[in-house]
């Protein structure tokens, strides 16, 4: 076994239209970095990674996984993030830790959090980010759950190849996939409206998906998304949710806009052809 604070792993977000990279030792940031926003994440991913592994080399911090946020979020963003983890996961035999995107915003907004003596601590996260077309990904994260005290990472687990070694999921996992769904924004403003009473609620995520009168309410983040990413992966790294590279993919959670309008050109060319049917004699 490993100490926590002892265990090098980095960590990837890209699931909007800016991107972040961090470096942790076990659940505490070391370095972080967020992407140039002058320039899209398929341009600066990758000199980023460059800069995290040579800051990686000159403190002699040995990584040994990566975390990587896999959705939901753009498709686009989250493609390129997974796109890289695999690559560099390939190229120097780390496994992969597959994170919830939401997941990892709310616990990046939890450390920017700044308490006041006299406020009730947060115990909900309620997330939403833009997911087109009226929708929005939304997730309810239980704060004592989602950055529960993390325990000893089973290093010995990452010698045993994930190729040979089926992932199942654990129970922490499954909590967190079963946290996010897809909303219309109807349903999303009713959920705002009724969690907002709640003083031990934080509201996190992009502030224009919330209804405007709750805007204001909306937490910012002083500690970039991949710093959350990294401490939630840490659990799961604790649990063994250790993945191949070759095996490891986005969770879109919806299908794209291209895919949508192809289902419903099939549809609409079957009711055609079942209307142009002559009556079976």
């Amino acid at each position: 076994m490993s100490e926590p604070h002892c265990t090098c792993h980095i960590a990837i977000e890209t699931t909007g239209r800016f991107g972040s990279l961090a470096v942790l030792l076990g659940d505490r940031a070391v370095w972080q970095a967020d992407l140039p926003r002058d320039r899209r994440t398929a341009a600066s991913a990758a000199p980023g990674l460059q800069e995290l592994l040579h800051v990686c080399r000159e403190n002699q911090w040995c990584p040994q996984w990566i975390d990587v946020a896999i959705g939901p979020g753009s498709f686009t963003g989250l493609r390129i993030g997974v796109t890289m983890a695999k690559a560099i996961g390939y190229a120097r035999s780390w496994p992969i830790v597959g994170v919830d995107s939401l997941a990892g915003i709310a616990a990046a907004t939890l450390d920017s959090l700044d308490t006041q003596p006299g406020e009730m601590p947060a115990q909900q996260v309620l997330v939403g980010i833009n997911a087109f077309r009226g929708q929005i990904f939304a997730g309810v994260f239980d704060v004592g759950e989602l950055l529960s005290a993390p325990p000893e990472i089973p290093l010995e687990s990452l010698s045993k190849s994930p190729l040979t070694t089926p992932l199942t999921p654990s129970i922490y996992a499954e909590r967190m996939d079963a946290s996010v769904s897809v909303m219309e924004s109807e349903q999303w403003s009713e959920l705002v409206q009724q969690m907002a009473g709640d003083p031990t609620v934080v509201f996190a995520g992009d502030r224009a998906v919330f209804p405007e009168s709750h805007q204001g309410k909306v937490s910012g983040r002083t500690v970039s998304d991949a710093v959350g990413v990294g401490r939630i992966g840490l659990r799961l790294a604790a649990m063994s949710q250790f993945q191949d590279a070759m095996r490891i993919l986005p969770r879109y959670i919806k299908h794209s806009s291209a895919e949508e309008k192809r289902e419903s050109t099939r549809c609409d060319d079957e009711s055609r052809l079942g209307r142009n049917k002559s009556p079976a004699s």
